[in-house]
């Protein structure tokens, strides 16, 4: 009796260890300590809400003035700088395996800085400007500027996961929007990057811009003129390395908040525009003009500009190049249509659909919009051991100044209405 007590002792405490182990990695935790069960099923997802009010921040000199820069240091706190500083030196080890000091080498032998000075004068500034409210070295907000290729990086070695049939690419954003003005997306990441969304108010030059965690991400935004939302499709393509004079996406971003007018405008300023990742960039304004804009390095297939087609009246992205299928089916998977079926099949879903709900949203009105980014599959949910979530939602009004944004998942917290 005794062996069979002891063993059913060493038994019950294994089991305690393995559970206590699976529901450690079933647990995720928010960027303000928030904790949330991703292994619930799709239809029965983990409820609890992260974030349930925004953070709204304002500041005076713009986004094209140094003074500008000194004053968004104020407004959002110099720690959030370093942090971003550090996160991104980081992950620039663990992406691209070189230390700072060769990233250093890199701007200078590129002249990256001059090509971002000459790209837009006023954003520069701007960059020098919280360099030297924070006393951080420009070269080091540079770094962290270019963020986004290091996910890129990522997200290319998921790709390479799924080319070995392990999944399919089911994360990303999923951007909608009509011809009247109305711009928006879900905004989906892991939940280490929610519980800080927060919008900032440039109150001189009338610009909006909703940050997740980084004030150095800027690529949601809304000017007087134009909305704009992006979607990533890095698993698929590259975007211009710094020595090939690629800019990051958020002076892509900015530099149309700051100087363009219409979406015609964007289109032709940024036909040949080299951007240091791959993203789908959508952009609306005042007088109807939509159009998406897929920036990829040249050596694959170049920008793509996509509009409504004759008669339509909306645009929606997800997270896979379009009008590519055939050269994604050749340079990915070999010819086996079957395998990128499985791995497109999420994303395509939530394009498909989404073109469908818009296509019968007679009405053109922002609680239609709200509506798609509240249903499957436009919505994510956490569940069934994906730690990927809807983790806020953007709905632009351009023509009436207006934005619309849940700073969690829709489904569970309120869009809240921010005006001028």
């Amino acid at each position: 009796m005794k062996t069979i007590t002891n063993l059913a002792l060493i038994s019950t405490l294994l089991l305690s260890v393995f559970s206590s182990t699976l529901i450690a990695q079933n647990i995720k935790t928010a960027s303000n300590g928030v904790e949330v069960d991703i292994s619930k099923p799709y239809f029965n997802p983990d409820l609890k809400v992260i974030q349930d009010k925004m953070i709204i921040l304002e500041f005076k000199g713009g986004f094209d003035t140094k003074e500008g820069g000194r004053n968004y240091v104020k407004a959002v706190g110099k720690e959030a700088f370093v942090e971003a500083v550090e996160h991104a030196e980081i992950s620039m080890k663990e992406a691209l395996d070189i230390s700072k000091e060769e990233a250093m080498d890199i701007l200078r032998e590129s002249k990256h800085l001059e090509v971002l000075k000459q790209f837009n004068a006023g954003f520069y500034l701007f960059l020098d400007g919280i360099a030297a409210e924070t006393e951080i070295p420009l070269e080091d907000i540079v770094i962290a500027l270019n963020d986004g290729v290091y996910f890129a990086v990522g997200i290319n070695a998921v790709r390479d996961k799924v080319l070995k049939k392990l999944g399919f690419i089911e994360h990303g954003c999923t951007v909608a929007g009509f011809d009247n003005g109305l711009l928006g997306q879900n905004n989906d990441n892991p939940v280490k990057y929610s519980g800080a969304t927060t919008l900032v108010k440039s109150v001189d030059d009338k610009i909006m811009i909703l940050t997740m965690g980084s004030p150095l991400v800027m690529l949601m935004g809304m000017s007087e003129n134009l909305a704009v939302v992006v979607t990533t499709i890095d698993a698929f393509f590259a975007g211009h390395s710094i020595r090939d004079g690629g800019v990051p996406d958020a002076a892509i971003v900015m530099n149309a908040l700051l100087s363009y007018k219409t979406v015609e405008e964007v289109i032709v300023k940024n036909k040949n525009a080299k951007m240091n990742v791959a993203l789908s960039v959508t952009f609306a304004d005042k007088v109807g003009g939509l159009a998406t804009i897929e920036f990829n390095a040249k050596q694959f297939i170049g920008n793509i500009v996509i509009q409504p087609s004759v008669g339509e009246h909306f645009i929606a992205h997800t997270n896979h190049p379009r009008f590519t299928e055939d050269y994604l089916i050749r340079t990915w998977f070999e010819g086996d249509e079957g395998m990128a079926n499985q791995m497109l099949a999420n994303t395509i879903w939530r394009q498909k659909y989404a073109e469908q709900f818009l296509d019968v949203s007679s009405g053109k009105k922002a609680e239609e919009l709200q509506q798609l980014f509240k249903t499957y599959p436009v919505l994510i949910s956490g569940s069934d051991d994906g730690d990927f979530r809807t983790t806020t939602s953007v709905i632009w009004d351009v023509k009436n100044q207006r934005a619309y944004i849940s700073p969690d998942r829709p489904d569970i917290t309120d869009y809240e209405i921010i005006e001028w």
